[in-house]
């Protein structure tokens, strides 16, 4: 269908299909007005009011892994119910989680032993950037003689809604393990983050064994905030740390020479590094994750 689209200056342009408000926009702004913050600035708008008009969210399962904007989709068939993606040919193919396959990192050349996808961009992630993301690294590869016929991972997963102009609305990971667990790029004090992640999700995230740090981690490398909050909190009254969804603290990620515990903290994990914890005191504002599994849900 055709409507109007809206840019972020506040300008309105005749009636184009999405595609074409997008590559519009593109050409002659910057991009169709996308997220909360550019919503929030038209609301006093009086030529919107009652009408209906195009803006820059759409759905698109598949993200880059180093949050590359490109929309480079030559699928060699339609994608099933698979989390991540390979290279055949410089078609597009997608796989499961657990498939093996060589894969580059990113501006790299070396084409890397076989290695399930999650563990190449973790490879990648800590020897070099990431894993290859994006149509101009792709293209400057299409003359790699070794690659002619072979297989291999690229940094392309499988995702939730996004924004035209990369503006972050949710993130998870490739492997649907993480499926229950989401980033949330909004700076927040933690008592803010809880009540979000219990209206929109189910509660901030806890981190129970190794297994599932090495995932949030994971995920905390996307934020914009050099901590992310977890739904770890310290109670004075009984003087011992405790997750918001009453489970007790038998794991832990502490970073050495933390401050003395004391009322008002909490806990956050550390953006790169080794995603070690902190203690950071409640006011503080940081990204955060929630978890959507089904427990319990008191603080």
């Amino acid at each position: 269908s055709f409507r109007s689209l809206f840019f972020p200056n506040g300008s309105i342009a005749n009636e184009m299909t999405w595609l074409e408000a997008q590559k519009y926009c593109r050409e002659h702004h910057t991009d169709l007005i996308s997220g909360q913050d550019q919503l929030d600035d038209l609301k006093n708008h009086t030529k919107l009011n009652g009408t209906r008009w195009m803006i820059g969210l759409f759905r698109d399962t598949w993200r880059w892994s180093d949050g590359n904007g490109s929309s480079f989709r030559n699928w060699d068939q339609t994608p099933q119910s698979n989390h991540c993606a390979m290279l055949k040919n410089f078609e597009l193919v997608d796989v499961n989680d657990k498939r093996k396959a060589s894969f580059i990192c990113y501006n790299g050349k070396k084409l890397y032993p076989t290695m399930t996808w999650l563990k190449a961009q973790k490879y990648c992630r800590e020897n070099h950037t990431d894993l290859i993301s994006g149509q101009d690294q792709l293209d400057d590869l299409k003359n790699h003689t070794k690659l002619n016929g072979a297989r291999w991972m690229i940094g392309l997963f499988s995702d939730t809604w996004r924004w035209s102009d990369g503006n972050v609305h949710q993130l998870v990971s490739c492997s649907s393990m993480t499926a229950n667990v989401v980033l949330i790029p909004l700076n927040k004090t933690w008592d803010q983050a809880v009540n979000y992640c219990r209206e929109h999700h189910h509660d901030l995230v806890h981190v129970r064994n190794k297994h599932q740090q090495r995932w949030v981690g994971q995920i905390a490398q996307m934020a914009n905030s050099p901590f992310v909050w977890l739904g770890l909190h310290y109670t004075c009254t009984l003087q011992f740390w405790f997750w918001v969804t009453d489970k007790s603290v038998r794991y832990n990620n502490w970073a050495s020479d933390q401050p003395m515990n004391h009322c008002d903290m909490s806990g956050a994990m550390e953006k790169g590094g080794k995603n070690q914890w902190y203690k950071k005191p409640d006011e503080n504002q940081f990204n955060f994750i929630c978890s959507s599994e089904k427990s319990k849900k008191k603080k």
